[in-house]
């Protein structure tokens, strides 16, 4: 089984939205061996990283342009999950074994998590002070 924002939590920044929809398919495609996942960790896990790179930038800006009071706290949480990437494309390219299956599942439960508990508020804020960048 996968786990999806798609249908499940939206923050209400479009942007952001559609950012969570690319990454969680990406990790979900692992999951459900709809890609050359089995094949290819290292690739599928590269593939993941430069999505969620390009995806906390996109929110990192956000926060910047609208002064986000939780900002830095913000960050660090990005900071962590782009750790544990780096981790595991490192061990994957050094062959050392792991369960890519199990740790794309515990990618996509961090990921919903983090959407609910951070991203969440962070689209809040941003609709609260200018609508004007939801679309």
């Amino acid at each position: 089984m996968t786990l999806s924002g798609k249908y499940y939590i939206r923050t209400g920044v479009d942007v952001i939205d559609y950012e969570h929809d690319v990454i969680l398919e990406e990790i979900n495609s692992i999951i459900d061996h709809r890609c050359v996942a089995m094949y290819d960790p290292f690739g599928a896990l590269s593939r993941i990283a430069i999505k969620v790179r390009a995806h906390f930038i996109t929110e990192e800006r956000l926060m910047k342009m609208y002064l986000y009071p939780e900002t830095s706290a913000h960050v660090s949480r990005h900071d962590v999950f782009l750790r544990e990437l780096r981790y595991l494309i490192e061990r994957l390219s050094n062959g050392g074994g792991l369960d890519v299956n199990e740790r794309s599942r515990y990618l996509s439960r961090w990921m919903i998590g983090h959407i609910a508990m951070h991203d969440c508020p962070l689209g809040d804020y941003i609709r609260t002070h200018n609508a004007d960048i939801i679309t």
